[in-house]
């Protein structure tokens, strides 16, 4: 008698569950938002001022990525801001880019992450920051772009209970190290990090060969001129100048390119400074 009474309260209590609840997809707070176009590349391409961009973004194929999973950033230059960099390296048009040159670009504007403009200019370099922590944890000021340094292989030698990079092999410990997936950062400026930091306008002119706008926050040396353009995975800020990757110490003081400048000797200088440590 007991186990019946128990299966009856079973069932009346499953009976309760299976009506009292409604579809989970079908409930208006799972719904998308009308206002909300869709993931990041279809929020790219309603842009009347973004098609541009929206073509670099499906000659590379990164449509397909942005569109269908993960969450991003994403900072969309201007069809003036392509316009200029067009004509400023001599293309007719975005598909006379060499593909793997527009991959680099392309993916130099998407960063890791969902971040609103807030966000980015409160965060600091161990997490989210408290309005009383600006010493012990500093303003960030880069962000982690998709775009990946080449796989790079270095010989190694061992000295002081260290490992060092080396040029010629026949001093190292006879190995190779292989550095993959080294990520590339872009710099975020905004006021609290150069006040914090001493860094007036005249210092970012001298990089980015522009005047810092107080108030402004600047991708590199792009300007944000509408932030947080939502999308289903992220948001979408769009920028005043196409931004090209920037390269890191290593791949300056390597770069062969340079007419009537090298630094390839003083950078094997270094190596074998480090290799004597």
């Amino acid at each position: 008698m007991r186990n019946h009474k128990t299966y009856l309260l079973l069932l009346g209590i499953l009976f309760c569950l299976i009506v009292g609840c409604d579809e989970l997809p079908e409930h208006e707070k799972f719904q998308r938002p009308d206002w909300l176009p869709g993931k990041l590349f279809t929020t790219v391409s309603v842009q009347e001022n973004l098609t541009m961009f929206t073509e670099c973004l499906r000659l590379t194929g990164l449509d397909t990525i942005i569109d269908v999973s993960g969450s991003w950033s994403v900072f969309a230059p201007t069809d003036e801001a392509m316009k200029l960099y067009l004509s400023e390296n001599s293309y007719a048009s975005i598909s006379d880019i060499p593909l793997d040159e527009l991959k680099k670009i392309t993916k130099f504007h998407i960063i890791q992450n969902p971040w609103s403009l807030e966000q980015l200019k409160s965060l600091g370099v161990n997490g989210w920051k408290a309005p009383d922590d600006a010493n012990s944890n500093p303003y960030a000021y880069k962000r982690e772009t998709i775009l990946k340094n080449s796989d790079e292989k270095y010989w190694i030698k061992r000295a002081n209970k260290k490992e060092v990079i080396v040029v010629d092999s026949t001093i190292s410990g006879n190995y190779k190290m292989v550095f993959v997936q080294s990520r590339k950062y872009v710099p975020i400026f905004y006021d609290a990090y150069l006040t914090k930091n001493g860094i007036t306008s005249e210092d970012y002119k001298f990089y980015f060969d522009r005047v810092y706008e107080p108030g402004n926050v600047f991708y590199a040396g792009a300007k944000i001129l509408k932030a947080d353009i939502f999308a289903e995975n992220g948001f979408v800020h769009v920028i005043d100048r196409v931004v090209t990757p920037m390269l890191n110490a290593k791949e300056i003081l390597d770069k062969k390119e340079m007419v009537g400048e090298s630094y390839k000797l003083f950078l094997e200088m270094v190596y074998l400074v480090l290799s004597e440590i």
